[in-house]
This record gives C-alpha cells, sequence and structure tokens, in this order.
C-alpha cells in the first residue's frame, strides 16, 4: 500500500495469498515509479521485507527506508542497546529510544 504525507491510501496490490512478501517490494516499487514519477518516499515494512535483494534495491535506488530486523541475527552491541534500560524518553504512554546506524547493505 502507498500513502501520501497525510496517511490516505493512493494505491494498493491484493495479492494472491500465498504470495511471499520478499518477492513483491521490488515489482511495487518499479510499478509505483512508472505511475506516479514519485521523488521523494520512504519505505515501511515488516522483517518479512529485509532481505539482501530488498535492501540492496532499495540502497541502489536511493530510497530512505524503515525496517524491522529480527532480534536474533543482531550484533552483541545491538542487542545491549536494546536491553539496556538507560536512553528511554517517555512519549505518552509510551516509552522509546532509537539512534541511527550505517546500513552494511
Amino acid at each position: 500500500m502507498a500513502v501520501d504525507n497525510s496517511g490516505i491510501a493512493f494505491h494498493y496490490k491484493v495479492l494472491k495469498e500465498n504470495t511471499a512478501d520478499s518477492k513483491t517490494l521490488v515489482k511495487f516499487l518499479i510499478e509505483m515509479q512508472r505511475i506516479y514519477r514519485i521523488k521523494d518516499t520512504i519505505i515501511v515494512a515488516d522483517k518479512t521485507i529485509s532481505q539482501n535483494a530488498n535492501l540492496r534495491y532499495l540502497k541502489q535506488k536511493g530510497y530512505k527506508y524503515i525496517l524491522q530486523k529480527h532480534i536474533d541475527i543482531l550484533g552483541k552491541e545491538d542487542k545491549a542497546f536494546i536491553v539496556n534500560k538507560q536512553g528511554f524518553v517517555q512519549e505518552n504512554e509510551y516509552f522509546t529510544k532509537s539512534r541511527f546506524g550505517e546500513s552494511i547493505w
């Protein structure tokens, strides 16, 4: 699904129920670019999209992205950051913390 700056959907696809998520991203982005010629895009996706080929494509094409990662494949430093109770900030009823890292893809 693609949404505008207000979060309103303007394009979506319904796929066959057994279509692997990891196989849909690149085709969808190519279709979106062909139809809308979008200039500034941020991809937000769950861990099923975080495949090497997808990450390389996003990086190669200059897309900004936010992807979920499996915690069990993270390095020691990343795991320590996640479980360390220091550094959290309360935002309404949620506690959050974040950091930026260089992509290895």
